[in-house]
């Protein structure tokens, strides 16, 4: 239905992807980002200027959308901003305490793809830079 978001999508899913995709617009018009073949991050500075607030605003939908099923019902918004953006507070070392080991694992794992992998992965354009090509298939290239 026109207007209303779909059952389940959060509310605030459409305003995150648009500030990316304004934020991946930006970075191609100053040559930081190539969308052919694929986004690929040119610039790990613009990555984290940038994209990673927003890729942080995504997971944090995502986190609050799972958090009773992830044993992190005692988070906010804030919250878990603040430990995917590597930002911690006393308040937030204590409430972590409380933590299901599951939920702790799912922010670690949430932190090291925000912070690491996905800017590793979007700066590699092709089979060779991911270094998946082997000697063979390069002679046969």
């Amino acid at each position: 239905v026109e207007g209303h978001p779909a059952p389940d999508r959060h509310p605030d899913s459409e305003a995150v992807l648009g500030r990316l995709r304004v934020a991946i617009q930006e970075g191609r018009d100053t040559l930081q980002v190539q969308t052919t073949p694929h986004i690929l991050i040119l610039s790990k500075a613009f990555y984290m200027e940038r994209l990673f607030p927003h890729l942080v605003d995504w997971a944090v939908l995502y986190f609050e959308k799972t958090k009773r099923a992830c044993g992190l019902v005692e988070f906010s918004r804030p919250h878990f901003k603040t430990l995917l953006m590597h930002q911690g507070s006393a308040d937030i070392a204590e409430k972590l305490r409380t933590v299901s080991d599951m939920g702790v694992k799912l922010i670690n794992l949430a932190v090291d793809w925000l912070g690491n992998y996905i800017p590793h992965i979007l700066s590699k354009v092709h089979r060779v830079a991911y270094g998946l090509l082997t000697g063979d298939d390069y002679d046969k290239a």
